[in-house]
């Protein structure tokens, strides 16, 4: 009688973790269902105005251009018009890029990383960037690595008072490992904790969780901030 009802009760309790496991499962599948999706009309937005917006208005400059018989005050308004144009094409070329980076797609997550800490890498914090070579992995993996380098630099310009970030990019056993480490003031991560679960951090959480990674920081007050992402990658070609 004793046998059976510990039994039950051992079984009761496998139920339990095994519903509460797969729960977890099916949440982190319908967030990253969704994440994928944002992903997908983000990139989308991107190649309309790369391809729709952007040659539309250069079309107009142009027609602009050919225009000459007008008198000196149209002349300025005309040259004016011409500059603003100017200026929105160039917002419109960062704002897609901001979307959806070319090199991403087009040469890779580290080629893409270079560009981005490139660009980044201004005063009073300058960035480096180091990877041994390109990594092959789902395009799905790339963006969501991307977008936590995005994080991690975003992080450091907003918060940290560093002078100095660097972030290295290593495959390890099938693991892409990222560490990220500033300079800056650092802060005492024990005593912080409730203050760190912001946006930011649960960026970092949710995307490495949901790639099936693990995420760490290390930080003290006056010993900047160190922040190491682990994440296995297969072969675009492998079952994801």
């Amino acid at each position: 009688m004793i046998i059976t009802i510990v039994i039950i009760i051992i079984y009761y309790v496998y139920s339990i973790i095994k519903t509460h496991k797969l729960e977890i499962h099916n949440r982190k599948m319908y967030l990253l269902r969704e994440i994928n999706i944002i992903e997908a009309e983000r990139e989308r937005i991107a190649h309309n105005l790369h391809d729709s917006a952007g040659p539309e208005l250069s079309l107009i400059k142009m027609k602009l251009d050919s225009i000459s018989s007008v008198d000196l005050k149209e002349g300025v308004i005309l040259e004016d018009t011409k500059s603003d144009i100017d200026l929105i094409l160039t917002n419109l070329r960062q704002f897609s890029h901001n979307l959806m980076p070319v090199a991403l797609k087009a040469q890779g997550l580290v080629s893409a990383l270079y560009e981005l800490c490139e660009k980044q890498s201004k005063s009073p914090l300058r960035i480096e960037f180091v990877a041994r070579e390109e990594y092959k992995m789902p395009d799905e993996t790339a963006i969501h690595l991307y977008r936590i380098v995005e994080e991690v630099i975003h992080n450091a310009i907003k918060h940290a008072q560093a002078t100095l970030l660097k972030i290295q990019v290593d495959l390890i056993d099938n693991r892409l490992q990222i560490i990220a480490k500033d300079n800056g003031i650092g802060f005492d991560y024990n005593k912080s904790k409730p203050v760190t679960n912001g946006l930011g951090l649960k960026g970092y959480e949710y995307r490495t969780e949901l790639l099936g990674g693990t995420y760490s920081i290390y930080s003290e007050k006056g010993k900047g901030v160190e922040v190491v992402i682990t994440i296995p990658i297969q072969s675009p070609n492998e079952p994801i």
